[in-house]
């Protein structure tokens, strides 16, 4: 429980911060799920 809280607190303060980091860490997961879409 610890743990899992203290990772929400720590996106919380790195959302306003890096939202760039954000995108450039979101993005290729998003690139992945769709490849994986067009291989299925």
């Amino acid at each position: 429980m610890k743990m899992s809280k203290t990772r929400g607190l720590s996106g919380l303060l790195f959302l306003p911060v890096a939202p760039s980091g954000i995108f450039t860490f979101l993005f290729p997961l998003l690139l992945t799920k769709e490849e994986v879409r067009k291989t299925k």
